[in-house]
């Protein structure tokens, strides 16, 4: 079997765009290549194309005066035309809203080869934003769309066309979607956009657990230059207000400043300069480092991750596995994902007061810090569906299936049909 992904880079979210997918199938003797815009990584079974950042951004340009939204990225050529896309058996699609592929290519490319699509967010069930939050437009078409503002922004309420675009194409294609949670299949199956497509899969982005354990707190404290007794608070810094930082701003200025308190970011946001002034923060930067990542999740006792919006949160179970606790919102995915209230701990959803209640009472008693950061990597070792080498047979199973191959209900070996 011949199989081919497709996303706009390799290193940036290894373990769920196709890079870390493609070791594990090759590992198996399945031939899987990886297409991307940028490569980052040496691994020869990651294809570059040829480089068109220039018609891009003027084609972006022209999306942006014309206040639409992927219609006109201009890689299909150059992907289509590959040796390994004619010689496919199946095509994985990713992030293609990274101005990979226009929605009118879809209904083309994805019927030349039997394809696969994991969505990754909503966006493609909106009219133009990649998280709709409060907003239930986008079950009725995304009329009159009150946050043009949101990305992908709109100067002109274009969102209504661009839903039904979307609906028509989605109507047509016969492919199979993978999701990473039930919570997401519901809103696959909600939504008039894709209500018609039948074979969804659920299979969750696994870790590799044993690279955390491997790593000791002692170990990633000292390559950080950070001191035994201190508390560690990681979080991921992004300006996106999806991802929530402003709660832990507001967080840190309604509690008190202690000297055993070391803030621990990774990411390429901003941090405001009274944060600066009056904590003591370690910025680690953007980094597809894997090591890296690994000594900032061993070194926190505590990682907030306070997103009004995730689609899974692949860091929250990298951060349980290093034996961090993980605080989040309530009434998100990552409730679920975290196994809060036993494992994670959930605040009430925006609310940086309760956020701030619940990172002092965690550094106040280290027993219970303890006990739920050892119950979280314990969780991540028994848990079948956090495992990567069950995630890795679970999209092997969707894609035999995509190409009406079957697995032996009771034994798991193929069985052709």
């Amino acid at each position: 079997m011949n199989i081919i992904q497709i996303h706009d880079t390799d290193l940036a979210g290894r373990n769920f765009n196709g890079y870390d997918l493609q070791e594990g199938l090759n590992a198996r003797d399945i031939s899987c290549k990886l297409i991307v815009k940028q490569k980052i990584s040496h691994d020869d079974n990651v294809l570059e194309l040829r480089n068109r950042k220039f018609v891009e951004e003027q084609l972006m340009i022209l999306e942006d005066s014309l206040s639409v939204s992927h219609l006109f990225p201009p890689y299909y050529d150059l992907i289509t035309e590959l040796d390994e896309f004619q010689k496919a058996d199946i095509v994985h699609y990713h992030m293609i809203h990274h101005f990979l592929l226009g929605l009118n290519d879809l209904p083309d490319i994805m019927g030349k080869k039997k394809s696969v699509f994991t969505i990754h967010d909503p966006w493609i069930l909106t009219g133009h934003c990649v998280y709709p939050l409060e907003c239930t437009k986008w079950r009725t078409g995304c009329k009159e769309c009150t946050y043009l503002d949101k990305h992908f922004a709109l100067n002109k309420d274009n969102s209504g066309v661009l839903w039904k675009l979307k609906e028509q194409v989605f109507r047509g294609l016969d492919i199979d979607i993978v999701v990473s949670c039930e919570w997401f299949r519901k809103y696959i199956l909600e939504s008039p956009i894709t209500k018609d497509i039948k074979r969804i899969h659920v299979i969750p982005f696994g870790i590799k657990t044993e690279i955390f354990e491997e790593c000791q707190k002692v170990e990633a404290r000292n390559k950080l230059s950070i001191a035994l007794d201190k508390k560690v608070i990681g979080f991921r810094l992004s300006d996106d207000m999806i991802k929530g930082c402003q709660y832990i701003w507001g967080m840190l200025d309604n509690i008190d400043n202690r000297d055993n308190l070391v803030l621990l970011c990774i990411g390429a946001g901003t941090v405001p300069e009274w944060i600066l002034e009056k904590y003591q923060i370690i910025q680690i930067g953007w980094t597809n480092d894997q090591e890296k990542i690994i000594h900032f999740h061993t070194a926190c006792d505590i990682f907030l991750m306070p997103s009004l919006c995730e689609s899974f949160g692949v860091m929250a179970i990298e951060a349980m596995a290093a034996e961090s606790v993980v605080i989040c919102f309530s009434d998100t995915v990552l409730e679920e994902i975290t196994d809060a209230p036993d494992c994670g701990v959930a605040v009430k959803y925006g609310d940086s007061a309760d956020l701030g209640r619940k990172v002092v009472e965690l550094i106040d008693n280290d027993e219970e810090l303890c006990r739920r950061g050892r119950r979280g990597r314990g969780e991540m070792r028994v848990r079948e569906d956090r495992k990567w080498s069950n995630a890795t047979r679970r999209h092997l199973c969707a894609m035999r299936l995509c190409t009406q191959l079957r697995l032996c209900p009771w034994s798991g070996e193929v069985m052709y049909t």
